[in-house]
């Protein structure tokens, strides 16, 4: 039966117990375990955030080791979900997980801060009960022939760790989902929904036959973004009317060509080492540099000789002063990466291991405006990662709807500083209580001090709420004076730097957490629930008091919040202004001038035109005269 709805007509109707919208792993893992479960799920991946988005193929840690021995425990359950996943593949021929040890390098006597970070990553295991081994670099560099370690150095080697091919996980994963009866819309993009009180109606319809509408009756929805696809967490959570205080920043890696012997190092990351100084290149960031890096894989071919690619990139993401925070997930073009860090990896790389070559950073284009993301590689693919406060998992039911309906799930992959605030309405019972009350702490001076520890992380922009993580797992915390209370930051040691610990390998283990929850169970075991909790503080999440919002129509309006364009109705303009900004960025476009220099543009334009032949001056006048 075919329903005509004015211009639209319904081709399909379906009806479901779950649908699971959003394109990420976590998203495909959660159809898999929640169809297992015996759900009958329809997941729609197209979300309608059509934006530039990095290259779909990418290599991804999966890495135990971390300052915080509740990450410790998440990422040892994550890996161990990922090696299921693996089995599963059997002999399909997918090869989304390479085995491999990883390595933590600093200084072999724990000095300074890379020393006391070595110390706490060693701690965290020994709490978690994760097997961790230290080795002088003497006896590093007689297990693994292509290291040569001075004697100031000594590692931390985990056994258990791995590479994570994220294009084989998407297609293992989802081939997964439909043999156990997910049904998968991948070519429908999302164009409405409506809340119908006992169930939700979502609207999704082809790109190419917008006018042919599904519309699928759901009794719960798990909304579960891709950031790597493009679909920002803050942008999905307002397709549902809700804010948090989440946002996406873009980092870099580099790739250069390396020996195979490379291809038998772990993967590697460095805390607290220097890179050899370079006549005539510039100086290394402030703060702690956290290198890290994949071993080897072959098919890169070049340079002869047995040559293979060996990537490798920053541990950390760029300060926001730097300008790479993406608020605009709609405009967002790759940004120049950070060049001068990558370089300064580059050099440290080479100090460390026998058999790297030269990184594949030639001279930056002459402008970002105009680069493609392919082109964009050569100098340092863009990655993009989440961020939230406290650089934990968001995991938890909407605001706005009765609890237990509407679940969203996020991997973080690092904190940052968020901006002051004023404090968070009190929270009710239908707005967005995720879990059940927790039980009255036995020991109120250890709650209060993992509390204070937990905003402190979060206030210097310490990674994955280590400090919390120190007072609530040490035994006899008891306040202020206590060892844990004491403890400095994480961003004390690196220097203001963040340590980025990839949330992206929680995903299989937040997919269950997830299913766990919308089967009804009212908390999760794997983790104190206040660390992942959708309503915690630190999120500030909250149902949308913009003007927007409160006169959005999802069920037919949602198009102008995937394009933006009603988010972006919340920031007046004075009409002269508005104007001439986009006159300044239109002539910024036609003379390959970055957009986003602002007031400057004028003279930028004026240069590039007399550069080009003139016709700066005319273009100048111009946008003077639609101010």
């Amino acid at each position: 039966m075919v329903l005509m709805s004015g211009s639209s007509s319904t081709v399909e109707r379906r009806a479901a117990d779950v649908a699971v919208l959003g394109s990420s792993a976590l998203a495909l893992a959660a159809a898999y375990s929640l169809a297992k479960r015996g759900k009958k799920v329809v997941l729609l991946p197209d979300l309608g955030l059509a934006g530039p988005r990095p290259p779909s193929e990418s290599l991804r840690a999966l890495r135990l080791t971390h300052p915080d021995a509740a990450w410790v425990g998440l990422s040892a359950e994550a890996a161990a979900y990922w090696r299921g996943l693996e089995a599963q593949a059997g002999g399909s021929g997918m090869r989304m997980l390479a085995q491999s040890r990883s390595l933590e390098l600093g200084p072999g006597r724990g000095d300074g801060p890379g020393g006391e970070l070595l110390s706490r990553v060693r701690d965290a295991a020994k709490a978690a009960g994760v097997r961790l081994g230290y080795l002088r670099g003497e006896e590093l560099s007689a297990l693994f022939p292509p290291l040569r370690l001075p004697g100031s150095v000594g590692g931390l080697l985990q056994p258990e760790g791995g590479v994570l091919h994220s294009g084989a996980v998407r297609s293992l994963l989802l081939s997964l989902a439909e043999k156990q009866g997910v049904l998968v819309r991948e070519r429908l993009t999302l164009r409405g929904w409506a809340d119908r009180g006992d169930h939700f109606s979502l609207r999704a319809s082809s790109r190419l036959l917008p006018g042919a509408e599904s519309v699928f009756e759901v009794e719960q929805l798990l909304l579960a973004p891709d950031v790597e696809g493009g679909e920002h967490p803050t942008a999905a959570l307002a397709l549902f009317g809700v804010e948090a205080a989440m946002r996406v920043e873009q980092g870099s890696t580099a790739n250069c060509e390396a020996t195979s012997e490379l291809s038998s190092v772990p993967l590697w990351r460095t805390l607290g080492l220097d890179p050899p100084p370079a006549p005539g290149s510039p100086a290394v960031p402030p703060g702690l540099l956290v290198a890290t890096g994949f071993p080897a894989r072959g098919g890169a071919g070049g340079g002869g000789g047995g040559g293979q690619k060996v990537q490798f990139g920053l541990g950390l993401l760029p300060p926001s002063a730097e300008g790479r925070v993406l608020d605009d997930p709609w405009g967002w073009r790759p940004e120049a990466p950070d060049r001068r860090g990558l370089a300064a990896c580059h050099r440290l790389a080479s100090h460390l291991f026998r058999g790297m070559g030269l990184p594949r950073l030639p001279a930056a284009p002459p402008s970002w405006e105009a680069v493609s993301l392919e082109t964009a590689e050569g100098w340092g693919a863009p990655t993009l990662h989440a961020a939230t406060p406290d650089g934990w998992p968001a995991l938890g039911f909407l605001p706005g709807f009765e609890s237990g309906r509407a679940l969203f799930a996020a991997a973080a992959s690092a904190s940052y500083d968020p901006p002051a605030l004023p404090a968070p309405p009190p929270t009710t019972a239908s707005s967005s209580a995720t879990y059940s009350a927790p039980e009255p702490s036995r020991n109120p001076s250890a709650a209060n001090a993992a509390a204070s520890n937990a905003t402190r992380a979060g206030r210097n922009g310490g990674s994955a709420g280590s400090t919390a993580a120190a007072a609530s797992s040490t035994p006899g915390a008891s306040g202020p004076g206590s060892e844990a209370e004491e403890e400095a930051p994480l961003s004390v040691l690196l220097g203001g730097r963040r340590l980025v610990a990839d949330g992206y390998q929680l995903g299989p283990l937040l997919a269950k957490m997830g299913a766990d929850l919308l089967c009804g169970a009212s908390r999760v075991a794997e983790t104190d629930h206040e660390r992942v909790d959708l309503a915690r503080p630190a999120l500030r999440v909250e149902a949308s008091q913009a003007g927007w919002a409160r006169r959005l129509d999802p069920w037919g309006d949602l198009g102008r919040v995937q394009s933006g364009a009603a988010v972006r109705e919340e920031v007046p303009l004075d009409e002269g202004e508005r104007e001439r900004a986009e006159a300044i960025r239109a002539g910024a476009r036609m003379f390959g001038v970055d957009a986003a220099a602002g007031d400057a543009s004028d003279e930028a334009i004026e240069a590039e035109g007399q550069k080009r032949g003139g016709g700066g001056e005319a273009k100048r006048k111009f946008t003077f005269m639609q101010g």
